[in-house]
C-alpha cells in the first residue's frame, strides 16, 4: 500500500472543494406507501387488462417458469442426452416430471429432478430443488434460439469474448463453482432478479447451501410498482375527498429514480440489502460493477462478461444529457416487437426522431452510407451488437455513443465489416486499417467520444500520469454519476500524489463517489485514510458503511494495528451479513474480524455459517477447529 503523508495542495484542493459542493445530491426515496401489502399480479387484470395481457407473455413474466413439456427444450422433453463439453446429460420423463443425469458429491451419476426454467429468449438454465430445499443450477445450459448447448463453467470461466467452442474446465465436487456449490446456487445468485419478492434465509442448523423464499417466479407487477393493496382498495371504493391514489406513480418520480426501477435486475450489482422500493435511490442497496472491473466492462460502459445493460446506460449521454429513460424505447409489460420494443424494430430509427430530427432527415448524408445500406440504420452505428456471456450471447450497446473505428476494435465499424456476432450478412469485410482511413476521410478531426473514455482507460492501465486526470474527472459533475465514481475508484491504482485526495474525495455528497472514494483507500495507508475510513463507518448511507468495513478489513493489517477501527468495523459487517445471509463471504469477512477481536465464539459462530453455505472452504474448516481447541483448554 502507498502511504498518505501532507495535506492537499491548495490549487486542487480549491477545485475540488468547488466540485464538491456542487456535486449531486441524491434524490431522496419517494415514500412506498408502508402500510401496504402485495396483491399479486391478478388484482391488476380488472383494470389494466391490456398491460396485463401484454405482460402476461412477456420476457418478465416468464423469466422463470415451472419445467413443464411446454416450457422445456424438445432434447429434454423427449429425453435426448446433449453434450456441453466438458460435461453431458442424459434427460429423462416419467408422465410429467423431467429430470437429468448428473454428477453428484459423492460422484455417481444420478437422476435430480429438474423444477424450474430460467430464461426464454436468449438463454435457458435449469434448475432443480434440492430434497433439502435448496435450488441449484444445473449444468447444462441452451443458447436460444440456435440451440446450441454449453456448460455453465464457461460462463464461469471461459476467456472474454471466447468463441462458444472454448471448452470449460473441469471442476470437481466440493469446488465452489461444482453445480452442487455455493456458485451455482440459483438462490443467492440468480433469484433475486428472476422472481418477484425474493427473501433470503438464514440456512437451517446441520443444513448446507443457500435459501431464499419469493412470493411469484417471474417479474410481476408489484416488483416495479410496489404493493399495491391499498391501491386496489382507493379504485374499488374511492373515498373522495380530494384523496389521492396511495400508489407511487413511476411516471412522476424524478428520472433518475424512474430508471433506477429498471436497473433493480438490470444493472450488474451485488446487493447491499433487500429494502429497494420503487422511488428509493438504486445505488444506495446495491454495489454497482464500476468502470474500473476490467474482467466485466470495458473503458466506454460496455459489458464484456454478462448481459446486464445498466452501467453502459448509465455512462450514455442520451441517459444523462438527453433525459432518455428505458421506457421511452422499451415497453415493460411487453410488446410483439423484438426486445419488447415500443415501435417494431425495421423502424427502431423513429425512437430517435424525438430528439434527432435532423439527424435522420439527412440520411445518407450523415450516416455516409447508402440509403439501403444496414449502415444508415441509427442502431446498426450507434447500438452495435457487443459479444457478451464468454461468446455465447450478445447485447445492443447501450451507451449509445459514436463510432470511432481507429480507438475501438468492439465499435460498430469493427462489428459490421468484420464479422461480428449478428452483424449483417451482407456487410462486406473491410480491415481494421481500412476503416480507419475511411473514418477519417469522411469525418475528419471527430473527437473520441465519451469525452471521458481515455482517462478512465489510462486509469484501467495504470499509467502513472492518470492520476490529474481522474481526479479532474471526480470534479466533473457534468459527467455520469457511475463515470466520476469509476475514477475516484481508479485514483487508488495511480502511482502518484493524486492519491493522497482520496480521503477528501470521502467526502462527497454523492454517496456512489464517497463509497468509490473509500474502496481506493484500500491501496493506501496511513492517518488521513484510517480517519476517512472511521467516519464513513458512521456514514447515514448502509452501502457506504459496508464499503468502508470491507476496506479496513481487507489484507486485516488495518484492523490489527487500529483498535477503534477494527470496533467500529465489527457491528457494520454484523448487519451485512444479517442483510444478505445467503452470501457465505459475509459470514467470512464477519468470522474474520471477530477472531481479530479476540471473539472466538463470535468467530467460530459466523464461520459456521460460511460453511454452512460454502462446505469446500478448507482453511476456513481448520481455523473453527483450532478455535475450539483453545476454547476447551
Amino acid at each position: 500500500m502507498r502511504r498518505l503523508a501532507g495535506l492537499r495542495g491548495g490549487c486542487i484542493a480549491f477545485a475540488l472543494a468547488a466540485a464538491v459542493a456542487g456535486a449531486t445530491v441524491v434524490t431522496p426515496a419517494s415514500g412506498v406507501d408502508d402500510a401496504a401489502t402485495f396483491v399479486g399480479s391478478e388484482s391488476c387484470r380488472k383494470c389494466h387488462s391490456s398491460q396485463y395481457e401484454r405482460w402476461r407473455t412477456s420476457g418478465h413474466a416468464l423469466s422463470v417458469q415451472q419445467a413443464s413439456a411446454a416450457t422445456l427444450p424438445q432434447e429434454m422433453v423427449r429425453g435426448a442426452t446433449v453434450e456441453h463439453p466438458p460435461g453431458r446429460t442424459e434427460f429423462s420423463r416419467s408422465g410429467p416430471a423431467f429430470a437429468a443425469n448428473v454428477p453428484l458429491d459423492d460422484g455417481r451419476i444420478a437422476p435430480v429432478t429438474v423444477d424450474l426454467v430460467v430464461g426464454l429468449r436468449r438463454l435457458r438454465m435449469f434448475v432443480t430443488r434440492m430434497a433439502d430445499g435448496r435450488h441449484q443450477v444445473l449444468p447444462a445450459m441452451r443458447e436460444e434460439p440456435g440451440g446450441a448447448w454449453f456448460d455453465y463453467t464457461h460462463l464461469l470461466f471461459g476467456p472474454t469474448g471466447s468463441a462458444a467452442t472454448t471448452p470449460a474446465p473441469v471442476v470437481k465436487a466440493g469446488e465452489p463453482s461444482f453445480w452442487t456449490g455455493p456458485d451455482r446456487s440459483f438462490d443467492a445468485r440468480c433469484a433475486r432478479c428472476h422472481v418477484s419478492g425474493y427473501e433470503g434465509r438464514p440456512t437451517p442448523k446441520g443444513e448446507r447451501g443457500a435459501r431464499s423464499t419469493w412470493r411469484a417466479l417471474g417479474v410481476d407487477c408489484e416488483a416495479c410498482h410496489g404493493p399495491s393493496s391499498r391501491h386496489v382498495a382507493f379504485w374499488n371504493d374511492p373515498p373522495g375527498g380530494g384523496a389521492k391514489d396511495p400508489l407511487v406513480r413511476l411516471a412522476s418520480l424524478p428520472l433518475d429514480r424512474a430508471i433506477d426501477v429498471c436497473l433493480q435486475c438490470h444493472l450488474e450489482a451485488e446487493p447491499v440489502d433487500s429494502a429497494f422500493r420503487p422511488g428509493d435511490d438504486l445505488f444506495d442497496h446495491v454495489e454497482p460493477t464500476l468502470l474500473d472491473n476490467t474482467v466485466r466492462i470495458d473503458e466506454a460502459g460496455r459489458p464484456l462478461e454478462l448481459v446486464y445493460e445498466g452501467t453502459s446506460f448509465l455512462a450514455s449521454t442520451c441517459a444523462r444529457a438527453g433525459k432518455l429513460s428505458c421506457i421511452d424505447c422499451h415497453d415493460a409489460h411487453g410488446s410483439a416487437n423484438r426486445s419488447a420494443l415500443v415501435v417494431p424494430p425495421n423502424r427502431s430509427s423513429g425512437l430517435c426522431a424525438k430528439c434527432h430530427a435532423d439527424v435522420l432527415a439527412s440520411g445518407a448524408k450523415h450516416a455516409r452510407h447508402d440509403t439501403l445500406d444496414p449502415g444508415t440504420s441509427c442502431v446498426s452505428c450507434h447500438m452495435p451488437l457487443v459479444t457478451i456471456e464468454r461468446g455465447h450471447g450478445a447485447v445492443h450497446d447501450h451507451t449509445i455513443s459514436s463510432p470511432r473505428p481507429t480507438r475501438d476494435g468492439r465499435g460498430a465499424c469493427a462489428w459490421c465489416h468484420q464479422g461480428g456476432r449478428g452483424a449483417p450478412a451482407d456487410s462486406p469485410e473491410v480491415s481494421r486499417k481500412e476503416l480507419a482511413e475511411w473514418f477519417a476521410k469522411q469525418w475528419p478531426g471527430a473527437k473520441v467520444r465519451p469525452v471521458w473514455r481515455d482517462t478512465i482507460a489510462a486509469g484501467r492501465d495504470g499509467r502513472p500520469a492518470a492520476g490529474a486526470a481522474l481526479l479532474a474527472l471526480v470534479a466533473d459533475t457534468k459527467a455520469p454519476r457511475v463515470v466520476r465514481a469509476s475514477a475516484a475508484k481508479l485514483i487508488g491504482r495511480t502511482a502518484d500524489d493524486v492519491t493522497r485526495e482520496l480521503p477528501f474525495l470521502a467526502s462527497d455528497r454523492d454517496p456512489l463517489v464517497r463509497r468509490a472514494a473509500i474502496e481506493a483507500l484500500a491501496q493506501v495507508e496511513g492517518e488521513d485514510a484510517d480517519d476517512a475510513l472511521l467516519t464513513a463507518l458512521a456514514d447515514s448511507s448502509l452501502a457506504v458503511r459496508t464499503a468502508a468495513a470491507r476496506t479496513a478489513l481487507l489484507g486485516f493489517r488495518r484492523v490489527e494495528d487500529n483498535e477503534r477501527l477494527l470496533a467500529a468495523v465489527v457491528p457494520v459487517l454484523e448487519e451485512d451479513a444479517r442483510n444478505v445471509p445467503e452470501d457465505h463471504m459475509r459470514w467470512f469477512r464477519l468470522g474474520a474480524a471477530r477472531r481479530i477481536a479476540g471473539d472466538d465464539r463470535g468467530a467460530i459462530e459466523a464461520f459456521e455459517r460460511k460453511l454452512q453455505l460454502d462446505p469446500g472452504a478448507r482453511l476456513v474448516r481448520e481455523a473453527v477447529v483450532e478455535m475450539k481447541r483453545r476454547l476447551a483448554k
